[in-house]
C-alpha cells in the first residue's frame, strides 16, 4: 500500500475513546507513546473500508428485498386473476 509508508509513525486521527485491548495493537500500530486514543493510518483505512462495504451491502440487500416483494405482489396478482377467470 502506497500510503502506509507515507503515514508510517504519524498520528492521523485522535479518537474520542480508547479502543478495546484487542484493537489497540492495530489502532496504535507504529506510533510512539502510550496514548491509545491516537490512531494510525492503517486503522483508519480499515474502518473506512469496512464502513463503505457495509453501506454497499445494505443497499444491495434493500434492493433484493424490494425485488422479492415485487415478485410476491406479481404472483398474488396472477393468482387472483386465475381465480377470477375460472
Amino acid at each position: 500500500m502506497v500510503f502506509t509508508s507515507r503515514f508510517d509513525g504519524r498520528v492521523v486521527a485522535k479518537m474520542p475513546f480508547v479502543p478495546i485491548s484487542l484493537l489497540q495493537g492495530i489502532s496504535h500500530r507504529n506510533l510512539g507513546g502510550d496514548d491509545y486514543s491516537e490512531c494510525s493510518f492503517i486503522f483508519l483505512y480499515i474502518l473506512c473500508t469496512m464502513s463503505i462495504r457495509q453501506v454497499g451491502l445494505a443497499s444491495e440487500g434493500q434492493s433484493s428485498i424490494c425485488l422479492s416483494e415485487r415478485v410476491r405482489e406479481r404472483e398474488r396478482e396472477r393468482g387472483e386473476r386465475e381465480i377470477t377467470i375460472h
